[in-house]
């Protein structure tokens, strides 16, 4: 498994602005949306998309080391 260093201070705020913004987009899907399996695919694939930025504001957009 890579071996990421710990985030920096920017690293940190912005991994923590998409945590809140992905919390807030996945209320407002719950209240508005229709229980349906294409939502809670579209679910999925937002956390998916969330953490893919997260890594890559790890990875200051690199491939993470192997």
């Amino acid at each position: 498994m890579a071996h990421l260093e710990p985030p920096n201070y920017r690293q940190q705020r912005a991994m923590d602005a998409i945590d809140r913004a992905a919390i807030d987009f996945d209320i407002a899907i719950r209240t508005h949306a229709p229980a349906t399996d294409a939502v809670r695919q579209s679910q999925r694939t937002l956390t998916a998309l969330a953490e893919m930025v997260k890594l890559a504001i790890m990875t200051n957009g690199e491939d993470p080391p192997t």
